[in-house]
């Protein structure tokens, strides 16, 4: 289900124009007398949401990927939501690509469903998840080469490490997580990767204002200095 944030309360809703609804269409009069306000998707708050609300990080990880491909006309974030809750009983997506465009065929449009087992035979195993990179016991050998083999490529894939650093950001801001002082190491030393762009390193920090872990990662020199030089 969906909640709304305290206090708040709907009074209407409409369908935007330009849709092909089956509703009651208001005339100009009516039309004129209300304030109206049109919501937009945003991805970086819905992976928020979705890491909250346990939705599949295998679709996490795709929406941050391809947020083109969130709107259209049978995709939305609701069947996507749909789609993924479907798909995570599927422990092996590689392995079950029939099924799983059957279930995106019965949730979403056709350029989505393709784009998804696009996204499996290709991005979804280089996507290293959060948990590998603050539990790992050899950050270089787990994290560092294996993710330079992937994304220094052509041109640099800015858009893996980007859905990457989304999602840390998101796992560390989860209610209850206390970082090991090896876990707070791992973040640092992801921090400080040579292949990472400024702006992911400062959207990362800026993410976690106000928390006691941007305190603790601070106290390095080298990170502090980033955060520094990006205000």
């Amino acid at each position: 289900s969906w909640k709304l944030p305290p206090k708040w309360q709907i009074i209407l809703t409409a369908n935007p124009d330009g849709g092909d609804y089956s509703v009651t269409p208001m005339d100009d009069a009516m039309i004129t007398r209300m304030m109206h306000i049109t919501l937009e998707f945003d991805p970086q708050e819905w992976a928020r949401w979705a890491e909250r609300n346990k939705i599949d990080h295998r679709g996490i990880s795709f929406v941050l990927t391809y947020p083109e491909m969130v709107t259209g006309i049978r995709t939305t974030p609701r069947t996507l939501v749909q789609f993924f809750e479907n798909i995570a009983a599927i422990d092996n997506l590689g392995a079950n690509l029939g099924l799983v465009r059957s279930l995106a065929d019965s949730c979403l449009d056709d350029n989505t469903a393709t784009a998804f087992i696009a996204f499996v035979n290709q991005e979804l195993r280089a996507l290293i998840t959060p948990e590998q990179i603050c539990d790992t016991a050899d950050f270089q050998a787990e994290v560092r080469r294996p993710l330079e083999r992937i994304v220094q490529q052509r041109a640099l894939r800015v858009d893996i490490l980007a859905t990457i650093a989304t999602r840390l950001a998101n796992f560390l801001l989860a209610d209850g997580f206390n970082p090991t002082t090896n876990q707070l190491k791992n973040v640092a030393e992801f921090l400080k990767l040579s292949l990472l762009p400024n702006d992911l390193r400062l959207t990362l920090l800026q993410d976690l204002a106000g928390t006691d872990l941007l305190t603790r990662l601070l106290e390095d020199q080298e990170i502090s200095q980033i955060f520094l030089d990006g205000m």
